[in-house]
């Protein structure tokens, strides 16, 4: 995966090795030599990029460069995967899961005795930036189509009394498998949120 950018030089005392940094065959900035302006892959630099590590009872994972920034700027989707694989990796026993596509943005908060999941459609999934004044920037999506049949499960001990979409005011049919409950939601145009009593 081509991630722009400063790494930082790591060696590894206890961690495992996921991906190792390989410089471009030449400076990032050399684009009439090559097509797309990017250099293919040259010789592997000996240091890692992503590094796997078993503390306790947990897991962690360290990324040395500079993975979030290049998808934001670049838009590089694998990216995308790769940070979506490492939560994975690190993450069994998850709280929350929610098959949807990338537009939506999920917030989760837990009470005593009410769950509540914000979904938020963006839309293309990346909005466009644009600079206005004083080299402040902005972001617009001058469209945005709802999203239908979002997947969620979440990790639930007790039966709910209801699952409800708001603002709709939807009651939604859930079913239980193992500690988890898990429902659809219809559809998302741009905010709705669910609560689970």
């Amino acid at each position: 995966l081509l991630v722009h950018g400063k790494f930082l030089y790591t060696k590894p005392t206890t961690a495992t090795t996921l991906s190792s940094l390989i410089h471009p065959l030449a400076p990032e900035h050399s684009f009439e030599r090559f097509a797309f302006g990017y250099a293919p892959p040259g010789k592997e630099s000996g240091f890692p990029t992503v590094t796997l590590n078993h503390y306790g009872k947990g897991k962690a994972v360290y990324i040395s460069g500079q993975i979030f920034r290049t998808f934001w700027e670049k838009k590089e989707v694998q990216l995308r995967y790769l940070i979506k694989n490492l939560v994975n990796l690190i993450t069994e026993d998850k709280l929350i899961e929610v098959r949807a596509p990338p537009c939506i943005e999920v917030s989760f908060f837990k009470g005593k005795a009410t769950y509540i999941a914000h979904l938020v459609n963006h839309g293309s999934g990346m909005s466009d930036i644009y600079e206005i004044l004083d080299g402040e920037t902005g972001h617009v999506n001058d469209y945005i189509l709802p999203v239908f049949g979002i997947q969620i499960k979440i990790k639930l001990q007790r039966h709910p009394e209801k699952v409800t979409q708001m603002p709709d005011e939807r009651d939604l049919s859930w079913r239980r498998s193992g500690n988890y409950i898990t429902f659809e939601v219809p559809s998302v145009n741009i905010h709705s949120w669910i609560v689970i009593q």
